[in-house]
């Protein structure tokens, strides 16, 4: 019994990858063997030709639109590829580094860090080719090994960068220094009866006290005024009383615990050992209280968006008042 030509194919299982090839030259594969197809023959070659021209048409629409389906499906798959980054505790603790291919807030801070030593980064917590071109950049340029990830040795030299005058001839960048109206005072505001001196921050109100979870409210004057802050609250217990050197970090930030209203910024604060811990505390920061209340440990400033902005204007202030070091006494 004879096989029809479907059935030889079915038979002999040989589907050719250049079928719609074949068919676009009036060919038709039966088995092993490939003769012309009946209506290209009886149309003759005027015939064919327009009909290669279609199929030659449709082919290349359809590889162009497969393209175009496999691109999307690769760049949405690059994009879900990001796994949750450790956080800041984890890194500063030591037990965790960032590297390329994690996203979350802690890789906001290191690309703001980053832009701040004069990188050009966009700031979307993502860890990709750029943030790692970038991160070995600045290692090379503090003669360390330029391995491409961030731990608490990495934050610090970009906290000391970033202290650091341009003049000096380091890789931290200068930030442009806010505009102001009229003269610069010489001494700041008296402050309000009751409020602490300027340059002191006090603690009023202790709540879990003994727990990690230990978290400190009390009232910092700066440049006169006085702001609401808490400290600690997220694990690793209040700031440490005792006296701290304040210098200018970051005065933009997005990170949403360190912003508010759209609001962001952060000073440095020096490192200190903290006896309830057997360490020494590094990372320390001034910044708006963002998110749920509290901080690891940093003063958090209390307060809307105008107050956030009023803060940072009375902390440069102060900042350019005292040649870019401002004593603050946490008691």
């Amino acid at each position: 019994m004879a096989l029809g030509p479907i059935q030889q194919l079915s038979r002999s299982n040989r589907f050719d990858g250049d079928y719609l090839g074949l068919l676009a030259q009036g060919l038709s594969p039966q088995g092993d063997t490939r003769t012309r197809a009946p209506e290209a023959v009886d149309a003759g070659p005027a015939a064919a030709a327009p009909m290669r021209q279609t199929a030659d048409a449709s082919t290349q629409a359809g590889s162009r639109q497969l393209a175009r389906s496999m691109g999307s499906r690769q760049q949405s798959n690059l994009q879900s590829a990001y796994t949750p980054a450790p956080s800041m505790q984890d890194v500063q603790a030591g037990g965790a580094s960032l590297a390329r291919g994690v996203s979350g807030d802690s890789v906001r801070q290191l690309q703001q860090q980053l832009n701040a030593s004069g990188a050009n980064l966009a700031v979307d917590g993502k860890f990709g080719p750029k943030t790692q071109t970038a991160l070995r950049s600045f290692q090379r340029g503090q003669g360390v090994e330029a391995h491409g990830r961030a731990n608490a040795q990495t934050f610090n030299q970009l906290d000391r960068a970033a202290q650091q005058p341009a003049s000096s001839g380091t890789t931290g960048a200068s930030q442009p220094q806010p505009q102001t109206n009229g003269p610069q005072a010489t001494t700041p505001n008296a402050p309000a009866p009751g409020a602490p001196a300027n340059g002191t921050a006090t603690f009023d109100r202790m709540s879990k006290v003994g727990q990690r979870n230990q978290m400190a409210e009390g009232r910092i004057t700066v440049n006169g005024n006085t702001y609401q802050f808490r400290s600690g609250g997220h694990g690793r217990g209040n700031l440490p009383q005792g006296e701290y050197t304040v210098t200018r970090h970051l005065d933009s930030r997005s990170d949403a615990s360190m912003s508010v209203g759209g609001v962001g910024y952060s000073f440095a604060v020096s490192d200190k050992y903290d006896p309830r811990v057997g360490g020494t505390r590094s990372l320390l920061r001034i910044h708006p209280d963002g998110r749920s209340p509290g901080t690891e440990g940093c003063i958090g400033i209390v307060g809307d968006a105008a107050t956030q902005r009023q803060f940072r204007q009375d902390m440069l202030a102060e900042l350019r008042r005292n040649g870019g070091r401002y004593t603050l006494s946490v008691r």
